[in-house]
Order: C-alpha cells, then structure tokens, then sequence
C-alpha cells in the first residue's frame, strides 16, 4: 500500500477512499479491507488501487493504519492511515441529526474530539466538557456563539505550536447590556475552568514596516522596503 485518498472521515462511515499499491488481486472477493479493526466494503479493485467505503466506527477519533487482507497470503500494510473523526457538518457527530441550529445549547462531552468545518449560527451556549473541539484546518470556519465554557479537561484547539492553524479562524462573541450574566463567569464569555484553549496562527515576520515609495490614492499595489509574508485578505493601514 502506497497511499490512500482521502485521508480521514467521520466515525458514522459512508465515506468511500481509493487505496494505492502494487500487485493487488483483481477479484474483490480475494480482499478484506479494515480500518481500526472496521470494514470498508470493496466496491472496485485493479492491481494498483482499491475503492472501498468505509464503515461505522463505534469508538472515539482514532489514526488507524489501513489493512487489506489477501486471502491465502496475509496482510498488505504500509505506512498508510486513515483518520476516522467526527465533523461539525456531519449528522453522524449529532447522533443522526443535523448540526445545530440557530440558539441551541450545545454540549461536547464523554472524551468526544469534534472538528469545526463549517461556520456556525449563533449558538446559545457551548460548553466543551471532557472533550475538545478543534478548528478543521482544511478551510476557513467560524463559532458564532454566546457563551463558551470550557470546564473538566475541555479542550479548545485552533492550531498548535508546531503547526500553527493556516486558515482564517473566527469566533465571535455575541450579547447585549440586558444578557443573562452567569455565576462567576458573566456575559458574552469564553469561560475556562479546569480547561484549556490553545490558539497559534501562523507567525507574521513583520506586523510592520515603510513605504519604499509613495502609496497612491486609488493605486492597486504598494511597494515596501522589507519583505513580507501577508497572506492574501490581510487587512493593512497605510
């Protein structure tokens, strides 16, 4: 096995991958497919790739290798994983149900790991309890809520040190002077109590420098006496 396409999916299944390789059996009844110990039903097979879909995975987000099983000779593993994940935009992460709605109180918990893909309504409230929500890397994406409260090892991630979230990533706290205020906590509040948020976007060299030349009302470009790596929709003041 060489590669596999995509690389992750959610935990209800359905999601169908191609498996590259070499000397593959040309018969779909030669192979088995898992992933973490799940099936993935084989739809079409050549000697250099697999389709399957994958099933359901009852248990938490786990990187699992993918297997497939030649019947009569063993198993073909390589350095290949797949990542079964639970996605904002999936039913599945919602027991079958959609996202939520505008106004909804919403509770991540049990060690559960969602992946924020999508921009959110206003939410109600978000309270991440034993779990962690991450921003998906994969796009840009926003949390439009109320009130966030964190509590019990919760887990707020949007990038890391060693890889810095490389997206636009959002959240906006919404309220008014007549909000409900919580107990120690307050209004319009991203609240942490026994948790932890982690945000790290990608680091600006420079958050400054001169005009080597003038900058023209009405003018498309600007040139400037250091290099710089802004990143397209930046917003700058001249």
């Amino acid at each position: 096995i060489t590669s596999v396409s995509p690389v992750r999916g959610g935990t209800g299944g359905g999601t169908t991958i191609t498996i590259n390789g070499n000397n593959f059996p040309t018969s779909g009844n030669a192979v088995t497919v898992t992933i973490a110990e799940s099936p993935c039903l084989v739809q079409t097979i050549t000697p250099t790739s697999i389709t399957c879909e994958t099933g359901s995975y009852k248990s938490r987000s786990v990187q699992a290798k993918v297997k497939v099983f030649i019947n009569s000779s063993g198993y073909a593993i390589g350095t290949v994983y797949f990542h079964y994940i639970d996605l904002w935009s999936s039913i599945w992460t919602w027991g079958g149900y959609q996202p939520p709605d505008v106004g909804t109180l919403v509770v991540v918990s049990d060690g559960v790991t969602v992946y924020l893909d999508i921009e959110t309504p206003i939410l109600k409230v978000l309270i991440i309890d034993n779990a962690t929500l991450i921003f998906d890397d994969s796009q840009d994406v926003t949390l439009n809520v109320e009130y966030i409260i964190i509590v019990n090892d919760g887990h707020l991630q949007v990038g890391t040190e060693s890889i810095p979230f490389r997206h636009r990533g959002v959240i906006t706290m919404y309220g008014q002077l007549r909000s409900i205020e919580l107990p120690i906590f307050g209004a319009k509040v991203l609240a942490v109590r026994a948790g932890t948020v982690d945000m790290h976007g990608i680091p600006n060299a420079l958050t400054w420098t001169k005009l080597r030349s003038t900058a023209y009302n009405g003018s498309s470009t600007i040139t400037l006496l250091e290099s710089v790596n802004w990143t397209v929709n930046s917003q700058i003041i001249i």
